[in-house]
This record gives structure tokens, sequence and C-alpha cells, in this order.
């Protein structure tokens, strides 16, 4: 049999448990919301084109250096000149666009 004591404290830590699953439950559902958005501005792996993913494939890719804050034809050329050599299916892409078409941007454009 429990004393007094020991089912307070049992009861305390059964408490807590219960209210941080609640707690996590609801941190859940706010992220599973804030991604439904996200989800409609970007294309899915099943929906995404070569082209996408060849774009996306290089803005993830970092050994070409940080894609922050430059274009991705700015960041090619610089890997290039630094001799990282960056994919030329990329290059071909960039090219094609026309100057003004978002996918000269990487990922990361107005998220961070």
């Amino acid at each position: 049999m429990m004393s007094n004591r020991q089912e307070k404290v049992s009861s305390f830590f059964q408490n807590k448990k219960r209210k941080e699953t609640e707690k996590s439950a609801n941190t859940r559902s706010t992220r599973v919301k804030e991604n439904e958005h996200e989800n409609l501005s970007t294309p899915t792996n099943d929906t995404e084109t070569a082209t996408e993913k060849c774009l996306r494939s290089f803005d993830l890719t970092s050994k070409f250096g940080p894609c922050c804050g430059v274009t991705r034809l700015e960041r090619w050329k610089r890997a290039h000149s630094l001799g990282l050599h960056p994919p030329n299916e990329v290059l071909e892409i960039l090219n094609k666009l026309e100057p003004a078409d978002p996918a000269h941007q990487s990922i990361w454009f107005n998220r961070i």
C-alpha cells in the first residue's frame, strides 16, 4: 500500500506527463497547419518536373557554397570559378529561363 506522500508524488508525475503529451499534440497540430500552407506553394516530389528537381538538388548541395543572397546563376558562376564543377545541366536550364523567371532564385529565397 502506498503512503499519502507516495500517492501525491505519483499523481504529480502522472499529471505532468499528461500535460506534456497534450502540449506535444497541440504543437504537432500547429505544425501541420503551418505546413499545409507551405505545401500549396511548394511542389511535392510527385509533381516536380525534372528541371525543378535538378535546380532543387543544386540548391541543396552545399559543396557549391552558400545560396542565400545570390541567384542560382551567380552561385553557379562562383562555384565554377572556384573549380567546384557545378552541373552544366543547371547552367543550361538557367540560360533558357526568362530574366524575370522566379526559378532564378534558390528555394530559400524569401524564406530565410
